[in-house]
């Protein structure tokens, strides 16, 4: 939700926060998924290329996910 009362300039400078620096972990996890990405673009299927990188798939289907925007539209929040 926009507040119309604000400038724009104003609106523009609260959106672009500087993005945080990364923990080793989550930049190992990030060097995991980007490989494991790799791999099933060569064709290897999302089991192998796991079995490859020693991670569990279910694992990097999960970090994948939460790599992605952190919103969830009101379809996915669990509401039937």
């Amino acid at each position: 939700m926009q507040i119309a009362a604000l400038p724009t300039s104003v609106r523009r400078a609260a959106n672009s926060r500087p993005t945080p620096e990364l923990s080793p972990l989550a930049a190992n996890r990030l060097t995991l998924i980007e490989q494991w990405e790799a791999m099933r673009g060569e064709g290897i299927t999302a089991a192998k290329a796991a079995d490859i990188l020693r991670v569990p798939r279910a694992s990097l289907y999960r970090w994948r996910r939460r790599g992605s925007a952190r919103t969830r539209s009101p379809s996915s929040c669990g509401r039937k």
